[in-house]
């Protein structure tokens, strides 16, 4: 059978005073029930109940000691396994971001191969007129032809070229 758990600490009880009134009819049993025909005195009779009182209350302290040591002992193991699950949790975390960094990683555009002797284009090849975007953008219809060299090329004379013959350049 288990041992029933203390609620009480033992420590801070003190022995009751069997010698009183409120002990007498107990005494009276214990005098009239001694073993062997020897006779006890009321006195004797209240020294072996504080005897046996003594006795139980020294293994109750023991068991009491070993009540807080293993309480102690769990909260120790609990506090060592809350902080092994948030290692693990901190640790999955980290993983969790340098996987999504080297994911990233992978996703960032890379530059091709530098090739220092090809040349560089001298003209801006034509581009679409603002109006045809305009219409793109807002999903509307637009004729094909804003969108061929010679729309292009069109819209680049609207726009007066490059640079406009009345604007300022630099010298």
């Amino acid at each position: 059978m288990a041992a029933q758990r203390l609620t009480l600490d033992p420590n801070l009880e003190s022995c009751p005073d069997y010698t009183s009134a409120s002990f007498k009819s107990i005494r009276d049993l214990i005098v009239a029930g001694s073993a062997l025909g020897t006779s006890l005195s009321d006195a004797e009779a209240a020294g072996q109940m504080t005897v046996g009182w003594n006795t139980e209350h020294s293994a109750r302290k023991l068991l009491w000691d070993a009540q807080v040591k293993a309480d102690s002992d769990q909260v120790a193991a609990d506090a060592d396994a809350r902080a092994a699950q948030e290692a693990l949790t901190h640790e999955a975390a980290e993983a969790a971001a340098e996987a999504e960094r080297i994911e990233l990683e992978k996703k960032k555009p890379k530059l091709g191969e530098f090739d220092p002797t090809l040349l560089i284009p001298d003209f801006i090849a034509p581009r679409a007129s603002n109006f045809a975007k305009k219409k793109l953008d807002d999903k509307e219809y637009v004729e094909l032809w804003y969108y061929t060299k010679e729309g292009c090329l069109d819209a680049e004379a609207l726009r007066g070229g490059v640079e406009a013959d009345e604007s300022f350049g630099i010298t």
